[in-house]
């Protein structure tokens, strides 16, 4: 394509792989996490997965990072849809963090008595987090538009 320099692109590949593998440990991790807290296990209890388990999730995170880079790489989003996205991710961003926080804070040191907390927050705080965090990077963009 016209205008693109190689270097560029190769380093988008390479941060879309990086990123990939980075989004799925931590959402593997969170999930495991999620799911002996609301089995009532300890942290003793937790599984630690072994080189090649953490490898082939690695591995398939870069795969998703690089196959979301190779097909939307060289597209461009309408300002609004920015604006949605990353209004969204910063939404469930704060959600996630308050509700780590207030499961740590309310639920003492064991798994167990975090377990509402957490799944409270997993099927209420995570769907009004993108859908308001969506909305104010809606606003966000549209205000942003009439500035310029």
């Amino acid at each position: 394509m016209p205008g693109i320099q190689p270097k560029t692109t190769i380093r988008s590949y390479v941060l879309a792989a990086i990123s990939g593998v980075v989004i799925a440990t931590v959402a593997t991790a969170v999930v495991l996490y999620a799911v002996f807290a609301m089995g009532g296990y300890t942290r003793e209890a937790l599984v630690e997965l072994s080189p090649w388990g953490f490898g082939l999730i690695a591995a398939s995170g870069a795969c998703v990072g690089l196959v979301g880079a190779f097909l939307f790489g060289q597209v461009s989003l309408p300002p609004w849809v920015r604006g949605a996205a990353l209004g969204s991710l910063a939404g469930v961003a704060t959600v996630v963090l308050a509700t780590l926080v207030i499961a740590a804070a309310q639920g003492g040191p064991f798994s167990k008595a975090r377990a509402p907390y957490l799944v409270d927050g997993l099927l209420y705080g995570v769907p009004t987090g993108l859908i308001v965090g969506g909305v104010c990077g809606l606003i966000v963009a549209k205000r942003h538009r009439a500035e310029q």
